[in-house]
């Protein structure tokens, strides 16, 4: 046989042989018991928790690190305590004492103390990376991070602040801003009219708001809050905006390099 034939038949044989393959994985059902979810995760730039600030990075951390408290994903608008089993705040509203949980282990084996996590955030503060900032804003610096952050007790850590925050600091304008949008809302609801209440869980925030199409077979428009709606009510912030016209379809697309992306949008 000659050289070219044999190349060209050995070809074909591992075509048909990695179609085959690819075939049998498509073809593969996912288990009961596992939850496959696909992402573009070339945002990930490191997987140090003192330097983790992007999407995909972060959603790791959150699922393998602990933290001293946490959002409570069943009422949003409070607190869930993580490694921390309480705290206390001074009266002048500017050291924070954390009593750590007691029995959280390592890997190891070793007792998790508020030793590890004035390290953890001392080390945070200090190595000065990407997500830094949100210390340094409170008054939390590489030159003065050891004596903010402090080992009270073996199990309560102290944190001190340079002034008492609050979150008017950094939304002034916010009850005018909720009244605005209040506004917005009743205007959204008097022009499309009262919306459907349909649960996707068993609290009070895990509903959607459905207002229903004019006609058969409308453009389908999803507003989702972000992360900073902890408080209020769905109803006080129903304002998608008002559209002259609207597209026959929205397409939605995950393109990881950045000139496709460019390319696909102004196409």
């Amino acid at each position: 046989m000659k050289p070219f034939v044999r190349s060209a038949l050995l070809a074909v044989g591992m075509s048909v042989s990695a179609f085959t393959f690819a075939m049998g994985m498509a073809q593969a059902a996912t288990p009961k018991d596992t939850l496959v979810m696909a992402f573009v995760i070339d945002d990930i730039i490191s997987l140090d928790p003192a330097d983790i600030y992007e999407f995909s990075s972060s959603e790791y951390m959150a699922n393998t690190y602990d933290r001293l408290v946490m959002i409570n994903p069943q009422k949003t608008s409070e607190l869930k305590f993580a490694a921390a089993e309480s705290y206390t705040v001074s009266d002048d509203g500017k050291t924070y004492d954390f009593k750590i949980r007691p029995g959280i282990k390592f890997h190891s084996g070793n007792d998790m103390t508020a030793e590890d996590a004035a390290f953890s955030l001392i080390r945070f503060v200090k190595i000065n990376g990407n997500p830094a900032f949100i210390m340094n804003q409170f008054g939390l610096t590489k030159d003065n991070a050891d004596k903010m952050i402090r080992v009270k007790d073996p199990m309560t850590l102290e944190i001190e602040l340079d002034a008492a925050y609050d979150q008017r600091f950094y939304a002034p304008m916010g009850d005018q801003v909720q009244k605005r949008v209040a506004s917005i809302s009743n205007a959204v609801r008097a022009r499309l009219g009262e919306p459907l209440r349909r649960s996707y869980g068993p609290s009070e925030s895990e509903k959607l708001d459905v207002y229903r199409a004019r006609k058969p077979d409308a453009p389908i428009f999803l507003f989702v809050h972000g992360g900073s709606w902890l408080g209020g009510s769905a109803r006080n912030n129903a304002y998608p905006p008002k559209c002259s016209s609207m597209p026959e379809r929205i397409l939605s697309r995950s393109i990881s390099s950045t000139s496709s992306r460019l390319e696909a949008t102004y196409a």
